[in-house]
């Protein structure tokens, strides 16, 4: 693998209840680790016009772990929104390659 191949990128996050990402997505590959606290975890598909539209939405709580593996080279990949519904929360998150260069999205 190329340097710019083996480039991670991780993340620690603490959130308060109503703390919610915009909709968006991520490198080819993106994992997750709800270390605790109560989540809505969302999954959008892409719409027209710069737009994504609901398609699943479940209730997870912490610990527990996701990821979502996609097209490589491209930051269109698992678009999704995650909410806190607890008073707190910490979760993980490792990614493939700078995640503030995926895509962001507007509710359709």
């Amino acid at each position: 693998l190329s340097r710019r191949q083996r480039q991670m990128c991780i993340r620690d996050r603490s959130w308060k209840n109503g703390n919610r990402t915009s909709i968006h997505a991520h490198p080819q590959f993106a994992g997750y680790h709800i270390a605790d606290g109560t989540f809505r975890l969302e999954i959008f598909e892409p719409a027209a016009g710069g737009a994504a539209r609901l398609t699943e939405s479940a209730v997870v709580e912490g610990p527990c772990a996701f990821f979502a593996v996609g097209a490589p080279g491209r930051f269109d990949n698992h678009i999704h929104r995650i909410t806190c519904l607890s008073d707190t929360g910490h979760s993980l998150h490792v990614y493939s390659d700078d995640a503030l260069r995926g895509e962001v999205y507007r509710e359709e």
